[in-house]
């Protein structure tokens, strides 16, 4: 094979490579599937245990196969009752009534979830809400209000366990990755200009 073939069969080879990696990069960001929103949010403060924690996924979930549990202010842990929420990408968590706060002192409650997307990617993580001391049970009927009221928790130990999010740092492999292939077919490119100039023949 002439040095001039044998330049461009790398070239087809880099750009071959370059497109697969294209796809790699792109397979994470559309496969990955994330909390967008709850309620109560992460870190409300609330005056009443609410009857039900609502979670809003970025892709359809399966109840079926998700489970959410809750830590009360005992230390106890209870797997709550699951079911869809309005949206194909929300799960509604029920508390049960039995539940009761502590009057003496503000709480932090936790809800862990592990949960599987409709198409198989699963999600772990938490979300924490305060209950002011004196709190009780949110009534059968409320009226409408927001549980994601602004307030703060310096009165409450906070916990050193953030939700878990978006891990950003797992990306810089794939942009190594690109990196390297843009290099490559730099290579390519100059060496097949370089043999063509010194076999103009070939």
């Amino acid at each position: 094979m002439s040095p001039v073939r044998r330049a461009l069969a790398i070239l087809i080879a880099a750009f071959t490579l370059a497109g697969s990696s294209a796809g790699l990069v792109m397979l994470p960001a559309n496969a990955h599937t994330d909390l967008v929103d709850s309620v109560p949010s992460d870190g409300a403060v609330l005056d009443e245990v609410p009857r039900e924690v609502r979670l809003q996924f970025s892709e359809e979930m399966d109840a079926r196969l998700s489970t959410v549990n809750l830590r009360a202010s005992d230390g106890a842990i209870v797997t709550l009752e699951l079911r869809g929420g309005a949206t194909p990408s929300t799960l509604v968590a029920l508390l049960p009534r039995s539940l009761r706060p502590n009057a003496r002192s503000a709480t932090r409650w936790r809800t862990t979830f592990r949960v599987v997307s409709a198409d198989g990617h699963p999600v772990v993580g938490a979300v924490d809400f305060v209950l002011r001391a004196g709190g009780g049970l949110q009534p059968e009927d409320p009226q409408p209000k927001d549980p994601r009221r602004g307030a703060t928790t310096s009165d409450v130990e906070t916990d050193a366990t953030p939700t878990p999010a978006r891990d950003r740092g797992d990306s810089w492999p794939l942009a190594v990755l690109g990196g390297g292939v843009l290099v490559l077919l730099a290579l390519s490119v100059w060496t097949v200009m370089r043999l063509a100039r010194r076999n103009p023949a070939e």
